[in-house]
């Protein structure tokens, strides 16, 4: 806030004993905003009042003061008229087929990320919008699609929101929009109830306390603008996602679609690192090698996407059984058609996925994150597939050694210099931070500061720009304090504790290589994660909420597998589920 003129600036290195060194500086007048700095924040926190009273006066229209009863009184009829007239229209839509209307929806979606101008995008918004209102949960499938492509963003009035943000606000909506529609259209006719959302469980409150543990972080992290960025956009909005999953998909085949659509957008990133190694354009040149990235700034973020979808991948492909052909009542108990192509799809998801994630050169991909994977899926099939994987692991480790040369790996022995010895001094340094913050860490992206600033050792002084302490535990303590800790082990042991338990009672097929799937990427995250970032970023943080929320699907819940054919698997805000694609109902295949 310096008034207009000629300013002087002085720099005074403090520490580091003369190893200091300035790459630059810059000056840069920022145009001051056109509102007081309270109003969004004042205007998001009255626009969620606004809904919740809405939402609060269709559900329970006998709650709230009389006041507000007669308010709503007064609008219930036209609203009502206006949510029949919406329901008429997505009924008429249910016709246009799931597919076409996904094609479409992913046009237009496609169109706003590249059309530039804000008259265009706008109007390409309120199309997707609409879009999104006849089927909320093909926004699922959208959002798992987009996922390794969160960067670049999408400018709108000055600022950048990624695709996965715009994707996930506007299917928030639509599904608020369709639940209020349902409720007030009910009135009026004749037809079967609405199911009621899933059951609160173990890891619904695990995600709700970490949300409330981030917003609470707030309070003391001295980067408050950056903490606040973070939370939006990784914490809240990745909770926003999981609780979607949860009310939204509530059938096998819907299931599948944001599944499928989580392995496509894997696969097409990891074939565009392939095709920057073919080019030889943007790969990073490092220990001879040129490792490829995508769209990521590092290979190593590329590494760590591709490693939670890769397994289930292998999974899939290698594991996938064609199970016999009808069961009584004319219902499909094994592999359809449609199925058995996605075992050939997968297949090659996994080979260009396996390929991208060698060509990444990522030593933790490599010796820790996808061999503790598919070491773990090898052993949930026995213990011959186990000596099988574990042989093949030491052959490609012999192959790894050949193509990429020792060096890329030898160069982890070396712990007086290079990426070993920074690494060891990193943990130093966040251990000394940790222990000056032990109960409530230094806040949501707050790391770099406090590193940089107080913590960094004169000997690692290289590499001070460091955004995270490149370790799940340590990140968690530093970001959310012990509480943070908790959480995570609240979460895992949870996510586990299922998935075991529904490998154990699920029949071979399509959805118990799911559920296996799922628990290998977990171990991923856990093992790669020790020695990298793991949850802190848009795209690793959707994904952890989209294991979690998916290894509690409907159709995988132990206590429904005797009783599949009767779940209802309608829901207010996907009008057309229990119909979608003419696919079997049943909750386990």
């Amino acid at each position: 806030d310096l008034a207009d003129g000629e300013h002087t600036v002085e720099f005074v290195a403090e520490g580091g004993w003369g190893q200091w060194a300035i790459a630059g500086w810059g000056v840069a007048r920022e145009a001051p905003p056109r509102w007081p700095a309270w109003l969004p924040p004042a205007f998001a926190l009255a626009s969620l009042a606004a809904l919740g009273a809405a939402v609060l006066g269709v559900v329970a229209p006998g709650a709230g003061a009389p006041a507000a009863r007669r308010w709503w009184r007064t609008l219930e009829d036209p609203l009502s008229r206006l949510a029949g007239a919406w329901l008429d229209l997505a009924a008429r839509a249910e016709a246009v087929g799931d597919g076409w209307l996904l094609a479409a929806t992913a046009a237009v979606a496609f169109l706003l990320y590249l059309v530039p101008g804000l008259l265009p995008s706008l109007a390409l918004l309120a199309l997707l919008a609409l879009l999104l209102l006849l089927r909320p949960w093909l926004g699922l499938s959208l959002v798992a699609l987009a996922l390794p492509f969160y960067q670049p963003g999408k400018p709108f009035l000055g600022k950048v929101f990624s695709m996965v943000e715009i994707l996930t606000l506007l299917t928030a909506a639509a599904w608020a929009v369709g639940l209020v529609a349902h409720r007030l259209g009910a009135a009026g006719r004749q037809g079967r109830a609405q199911s009621s959302g899933p059951a609160l469980s173990v890891l619904d409150v695990g995600v709700a306390a970490l949300a409330l543990l981030a917003v609470l972080s707030l309070l003391w992290a001295e980067e408050g603008r950056v903490a606040a960025r973070e939370l939006r956009t990784v914490v809240l909005e990745s909770a926003l996602f999981y609780a979607l999953l949860r009310a939204l998909i509530r059938h096998r085949a819907a299931a599948w679609l944001v599944v499928d659509a989580w392995v496509l957008g894997a696969s097409l990133i990891a074939a565009v690192g392939i095709g920057q190694w073919i080019m030889g354009e943007g790969v990073i040149t490092a220990e001879g090698v040129s490792r490829v990235r995508g769209f990521y700034g590092s290979p190593n973020n590329l590494a760590l996407y591709l490693g939670r979808v890769f397994p289930l991948a292998v999974a899939v492909a290698a594991f996938w059984r064609r199970q016999p052909g009808p069961a009584a009542g004319g219902r499909t108990t094994g592999a359809t058609g449609g199925e058995g192509r996605r075992r050939w799809f997968y297949a090659l998801g996994a080979a260009v996925m396996g390929l991208a994630l060698f060509l990444t050169y990522s030593r933790g991909a490599w010796l820790v994150g996808v061999p503790a994977a598919l070491v773990f899926l090898a052993a949930l099939r026995g213990r011959r597939t186990l000596a099988v994987a574990v042989v093949v692991l030491l052959l490609a480790g012999v192959l790894l050694l050949a193509l990429a040369g020792t060096e890329r790996l030898t160069s982890l022995l070396e712990t007086e210099q290079g990426t070993t010895f920074f690494r060891l001094q990193l943990w130093r340094s966040s251990l000394a931070m940790a222990g000056d913050h032990p109960v409530l860490g230094v806040g949501l992206d707050n790391f770099l500061y406090q590193y940089r600033s107080h913590y960094v050792l004169p000997t690692a002084w290289e590499e001070f720009n460091l955004s995270h302490p490149h370790n799940l535990i340590l990140d968690f303590w530093l970001r959310l304090g012990l509480g943070g800790l908790a959480v995570l082990a609240w979460l895992l042991a949870g996510f586990f504790r299922r998935g075991l338990r529904l490998h154990r009672i699920l029949p071979a097929g399509p959805d118990s290589l799911l559920v296996a799937g799922l628990m290998a990427g977990m171990v991923n995250f856990v093992a790669h994660g020790l020695v990298d970032n793991a949850f802190f970023l848009v795209d690793l943080a959707f994904v952890f909420m989209l294991m979690l929320a998916f290894v509690q699907l409907p159709f995988a819940a132990p206590e429904s597998a005797a009783e599949s054919t009767s779940t209802d698997l309608g829901d207010p805000g996907s009008p057309n589920l229990q119909t979608h694609g003419g696919q079997e109902t049943a909750c386990v295949s």
